[in-house]
């Protein structure tokens, strides 16, 4: 008899009130087979009630693998990592080389759960050799800057794709776009009638753009972490063509998309103020039609 039949069983004896039985019924079901979600359900739940981690997570991880990627399957995930010993017993069911669920996990963890178990558990994976797609995660990582979680995105990215990105949060050099855009890059939004391109200047990479729309466009835009009080950007004279304008707004979860002031303090300078409830900021440059140079720009 296989586990849908039975669950559909077992599920009549929960709705007449005989739990008892039904979970007998559930307890064979459960090792019929992963078909049926609602007795995996059961089961994770079940255990976890019960003290039971490790068989949790092994189901847990098991509807994963298999591409569940339901509301209830994360919020049984989460219930089972935010307890330390379900941690653990996550983590010992993992195999070398997994390839299958990584980044659609560890996405929904950087949302969801502390830093601390996403670097934990993000190093478990990095240490078995599990296959994350930075690519992918690329979109992800934006939208959990914009949210306000951003160390936990900067902390996926400096162990899968790019180590050593944490310590480049505010560093403003312009980079060919050749590989995906993480947490705290360029990123270049793709505008009908502006064209840019790159060309190496000395040391530096500078960003060349056309456009034909007479009104701003944005070409490039990226997050940086400020603290608050006041700060300076410095373009340089390189920068002053009238058709460039920068712009610094506050993002995440506590503000919408707050403009800040640029006062102009000498040629290609400016100071502005970052609030206290400001964790992240979003730089983007605009420009008219016409055509031109941006060089690298920097924070103090």
């Amino acid at each position: 008899m296989p586990a849908e039949v039975l669950a559909l069983y077992a599920n009549g004896l929960l709705v007449n009130h005989k739990e008892e039985d039904a979970i007998a019924v559930l307890q064979v079901a459960a090792s019929r087979g992963w078909r049926d979600r609602f007795v995996q359900r059961i089961v994770i739940s079940s255990a976890l009630e019960q003290g039971a981690p490790k068989v949790a997570a092994n189901r847990v991880v098991g509807l994963w693998r298999l591409g569940e990627r339901s509301d209830w399957l994360k919020g049984l995930t989460e219930a089972t990592l935010r307890q330390s010993p379900g941690l653990l017993a996550f983590e010992s069911t993992l195999t070398k080389g997994d390839w299958y669920f990584a980044t659609d996990l560890l996405s929904w963890a950087a949302s969801s759960l502390p830093t601390s178990s996403v670097d934990h558990l993000a190093r478990s994976m990095a240490a078995r050799d599990i296959n994350f797609d930075c690519k992918n995660f690329s979109g992800s990582a934006d939208r959990l800057v914009r949210s306000g979680r951003y160390l936990a995105a900067i902390t996926l990215w400096s162990i899968f794709c790019e180590p050593g990105s944490a310590e480049k949060i505010n560093v403003l050099d312009f980079v060919n776009p050749h590989a995906a855009s993480g947490p705290f890059d360029w990123r270049y939004p793709d505008v009908a009638g502006v064209d840019i391109d790159f060309q190496q200047n000395q040391n530096d990479i500078v960003l060349r753009y056309s456009s034909s729309e007479p009104v701003l466009q944005v070409i490039a835009r990226r997050y940086i972490v400020l603290t608050p009080g006041g700060h300076l950007l410095k373009t340089g004279t390189a920068n002053l063509s009238s058709g460039v304008k920068w712009h610094i707004a506050c993002v995440g979860a506590r503000v919408r998309n707050l403009e800040l002031r640029l006062n102009a303090t000498r040629d290609g300078e400016w100071s502005f103020i970052i609030p206290s409830d400001c964790q992240v900021q979003e730089l983007t440059i605009s420009v008219r039609s016409g055509s031109g140079e941006v060089a690298r720009a920097g924070v103090s």
